[in-house]
């Protein structure tokens, strides 16, 4: 009888140990964080007839309560070309950045971004699509 209650308080107290250790990682995981917030991952860039209207920008929020940093932005094709802050994104602050699309290759066209940083969603997927009208 002896040995099944100290086999209960070992299993008891190896729940508990466990479940406050998930406990306090989860905790001071949400207290220091970056998160990156996009006003919009897909924007349409319509009909384009001119390079000036190849220009869009993604806007952006850190939501988190650590500083931002985006580190790369890799894109699905050559012609498509971001242009990015590098340096930190202080909490609740926003910031924004160009994505420019050489209008080389004409019809339609789906492109990706992929966003990398230390916000706990990197990395990021974005989508631009339009039209280029053939001449």
């Amino acid at each position: 009888m002896v040995n099944f209650k100290q086999l209960i308080i070992f299993i008891v107290a190896t729940i508990l140990t466990i479940f406050l250790s998930l406990k306090a990682k989860n905790w001071y995981h949400n207290k220091n964080y970056s998160k990156i917030l996009f006003e919009k991952t897909e924007i349409s860039m319509d009909t384009i007839i001119t390079q000036k209207q190849a220009e869009i920008f993604f806007n952006y929020k850190n939501i988190g309560n650590k500083s931002l940093k985006i580190f790369r932005i890799e894109t699905s094709c050559g012609c498509t070309i971001p242009t990015f802050n590098t340096k930190l994104i202080l909490p609740n602050k926003e910031d924004r950045f160009k994505v420019r699309y050489e209008r080389v290759n004409k019809g339609f066209f789906t492109k990706e971004l992929i966003v990398y940083s230390n916000s706990i969603t990197s990395p990021d997927r974005l989508v631009i699509s339009g039209f280029v009208p053939f001449d």
